[in-house]
């Protein structure tokens, strides 16, 4: 990160500042060692089990930003406007249990996306990408050679299970993600993604009825594509 901020500075002329988007990981990491050196950390509430639409930007004492919403003297004169006290104080109450639970829920999950990832991989045609890298506990990523996300994805509403086949922020996107592209993984292949996410509430009941859904769609699409060859 050094690196690359004194590159960006020296080709820009002037100080930089940097930004982490926390919000995927608050639930999962230390923030306060994971975004060391960072200028600016995002928060959202709902990630955490907080108020939706209530969030905060953690920012450097010395950081000096232009206000966003000039006019008040509120949120240190960044952004005025009424506070909503309810979503502030519910934030801050979202983030103390994630903190005193972030150990026994993080090796919780972390079981529960092992017995997740060994089942989906034993399906046809299953990949588990990135599978030996380090990674949030709260995240499942597999692709499926042949299949269509689109399908698999409909087939698993049906089944009263909500997934993505890619990030959140890329949500209706027609092309496969550049991300898999960049890690090598065939376009075909990227064509059959599959996102699952876990939250400290999720059970093992949820993973089961899952990996039951999962298996009888990947089932299904393989039959009928079979009939169509």
């Amino acid at each position: 990160l050094d690196a690359v901020v004194a590159a960006v500075a020296e080709r820009g002329g002037g100080p930089v500042v940097t930004h982490s988007d926390a919000v995927a990981a608050a639930q999962w990491l230390y923030l306060a060692t994971g975004t060391e050196g960072i200028d600016a950390v995002s928060l959202c509430g709902h990630k955490l089990g907080g108020p939706v639409n209530s969030g905060a930007l953690v920012l450097r004492h010395d950081v000096d930003l232009v206000a966003l919403m000039p006019g008040g003297g509120q949120e240190r004169g960044r952004r005025g406007g009424t506070l909503d006290v309810a979503a502030c104080v519910g934030l801050a109450a979202a983030i103390r249990c994630v903190e005193a639970e972030r150990r026994s829920g993080h090796e919780r999950v972390r079981a529960l996306q092992g017995r997740l990832r060994a089942a989906l991989s034993q399906l046809p045609g299953a990949r588990v990408t990135a599978a030996a890298a380090l990674s949030v506990p709260g995240t499942v990523h597999v692709t499926f050679a042949g299949l269509a996300s689109d399908e698999l994805l409909f087939l698993l509403d049906q089944d009263g299970v909500c997934a993505s086949a890619a990030a959140s922020c890329s949500s209706g996107a027609s092309v496969s993600s550049h991300v898999l592209a960049a890690m090598g993984v065939a376009p075909e292949r990227a064509r059959g993604s599959l996102r699952l996410s876990m939250g400290h509430e999720t059970s093992d009941d949820d993973v089961d009825a899952v990996i039951a859904a999962v298996t009888r769609a990947v089932e299904r699409l393989e039959r009928e594509s079979g009939s169509r060859r």
